[in-house]
């Protein structure tokens, strides 16, 4: 499957075509596939941190790694709507967001917003997985979609509605700060991973405080999950997790 991508790269030539749905520009930017606004805020007055599957360091660019050879103006603006709204969404989250008492779904430390849109905030994730895709940048050669990449595109710029889509089912867990660093101090980048125990396929990678878990898999997730997956009308719900408990923060203690 990585070599078929890959040539399929390499066929693109040196005047590529944007990839937005029937779009035939070849005047393309640089369009960031991790959007500037997380950068910017990670950045402050330093540098920021990103962490992928072939290093942990310093992001270069310091505002997030763009490719030039994938979206125009116009289709990466139409995805810019959801990236500016899930910024929104995670600078905000600590007054969108409520304690769900344990007894409710008999678990401790659930969160939940009921003011949000679920499916804004799942097409941005999707967004980030979908651009991945595309890009040639090195950083991402490890996502791949197949079957599902026009598939996302289709849904991303409205031909078809995020529900047919169903392979797609996305689940959030919120980093909760311990000690001095701040959940949203980094970012990494999107791998491919198996959850639960390896019975889906899924993208991880963490984000503005969170960490996702994207299934991009026909197996539907199990029904105890239904009440934490993103989607319209649905109250976004996730878990809380210790911060130096996740995989991101282990592998960035390791640059200190």
């Amino acid at each position: 499957m990585q070599h078929a991508c890959d040539m399929i790269r390499r066929e693109r030539g040196p005047n590529p075509t944007c990839r937005g749905l029937d779009c035939k520009s070849t005047e393309l930017i640089k369009a960031h596939i991790i959007p500037e606004g997380f950068g910017r805020d990670i950045r402050g007055d330093g540098p920021n941190f990103v962490i992928s599957r072939h290093r942990t360091g310093q992001a270069k660019p310091q505002l997030g790694e763009y490719d030039a050879g994938i979206l125009c103006a116009a289709c990466d603006g139409k995805l810019g709507v959801f990236d500016d709204y899930a910024l929104q969404v995670c600078r905000n989250f600590n007054a969108n967001y409520r304690d769900v008492d344990e007894k409710v779904f008999n678990m401790p430390d659930v969160f939940e917003m009921p003011e949000i849109d679920g499916e804004t905030l799942a097409l941005f994730f999707l967004a980030v997985i979908w651009r991945a895709s595309i890009s040639t940048r090195p950083n991402f050669r490890v996502v791949e979609i197949g079957p599902y990449e026009d598939k996302a595109r289709d849904v991303l710029f409205g031909a078809m509605p995020l529900t047919s889509l169903r392979a797609f089912q996305v689940t959030l867990r919120r980093c909760k700060q311990v000690g001095p660093v701040k959940p949203d101090g980094f970012y990494s980048l999107p791998v491919r991973v198996q959850i639960f125990a390896g019975r889906f396929n899924a993208y991880r990678f963490a984000l503005g405080g969170f960490q996702v878990a994207a299934k991009l898999d026909a197996r539907p997730f199990p029904r105890h999950v239904d009440p934490f997956l993103l989607g319209k009308g649905r109250p976004v719900r996730g878990l809380f997790v210790p911060l130096r408990e996740t995989i991101e923060f282990q592998a960035a203690q390791k640059l200190a």
